[in-house]
């Protein structure tokens, strides 16, 4: 993908290989491994899945609230944040 991610004008969400890990060395836990998404404006999006699954820490990252350990998140209204961004 572009260094801006933004490919068409009816896209409001898009992830590019975002994960978010949580820990060091040996003892690290993935929250949220690698994933790619694109969400188009006015589109109805389900979040299922079991405790413990990366709902909420997905939530998060779409969120501006983390920053994705690895890959970028892009929104329309905030534009990209990954991993190396300062916020």
């Amino acid at each position: 993908m572009s260094d801006d991610l933004h490919r068409r004008r009816d896209e409001f969400v898009v992830l590019d290989g975002v994960a978010k890990t949580y820990g060091f060395g040996e003892l690290v836990g993935h929250a949220l491994r690698p994933a790619d998404l694109s969400i188009s404006t006015g589109q109805f999006v389900v979040l299922l899945g079991p405790s413990g699954s990366g709902k909420t820490t997905f939530l998060d990252l779409v969120g501006g609230i983390e920053r994705p350990t690895a890959g970028r998140v892009w929104r329309q209204a905030f534009g990209t944040l990954s991993a190396r961004t300062r916020c």
